[in-house]
């Protein structure tokens, strides 16, 4: 999400080419509120109002929150996609309403302390179709198609790191007991939704 300076082109066709989806391709695509943006405007609905009041109908407006009850005032405020604030760990991911809510994605790249859990060590990626209609001067956002692919960082000696999806068939030699890890944060990922899509093991359309 963020680009080295006049490297933006070429890091964002890189993100292509590897497979990812473009979340956007520069600032003026979409709005993202982050914490420091609430924090300046007074509240979550100050800050979503300031930025609807300057943004064309056109484009989808996406919050970062740090609580529960920040989620539920953005809620009726009419904001596409909320995402928690990060903690480092995985997240439930769930619907409210029409809303998209991803609490946490957890880490892509870590080089933290890897517990029984590898709960620093486990990310998430979360695709998903945004379809836009305009009509006249109105206009509307539907989600789609939301999917998740767990991730785990490999690394040897502060060197060589590596970002290995679960669905991948090359999991099972950086990590020996990732069926037992994928349960547990799939697990999580559907803590609020049991429907959640998270995608199967290499190999295991049940999973």
């Amino acid at each position: 999400r963020k680009t080295t300076p006049n490297f933006r082109a070429f890091e964002k066709y890189s993100v292509k080419v590897g497979g990812g989806a473009l979340h956007r391709f520069n600032l003026s695509d979409c709005a993202m509120i982050k914490d420091n943006h609430i924090q300046v405007a007074g509240s979550v609905t100050n800050a979503v109002k300031m930025v609807k009041a300057n943004l064309s109908h056109a484009h989808k407006v996406e919050l970062e929150c740090d609580t529960l009850d920040q989620v539920k005032e953005a809620l009726p405020l009419g904001v596409d996609i909320i995402i928690g604030a990060h903690p480092h760990v995985i997240q439930p991911v769930t619907w409210i309403d029409d809303t998209l809510v991803i609490y946490s994605l957890g880490n892509f790249i870590s080089a933290q302390y890897q517990d029984d859990n590898y709960n620093k060590m486990v990310g998430l990626m979360t695709s998903l179709e945004i379809h836009k209609t305009v009509k006249g001067d109105q206009s509307s956002i539907m989600i789609s198609n939301v999917d998740n692919d767990l991730v785990f960082t490999y690394y040897k000696n502060w060197r060589n790191f590596k970002v290995v999806p679960f669905s991948g068939t090359e999991i099972g030699n950086y990590l020996p007991d990732y069926k037992t890890v994928y349960e547990r944060y799939k697990a999580v990922v559907q803590k609020y939704d049991s429907t959640m899509s998270v995608k199967p093991l290499s190999g295991d359309s049940n999973s």
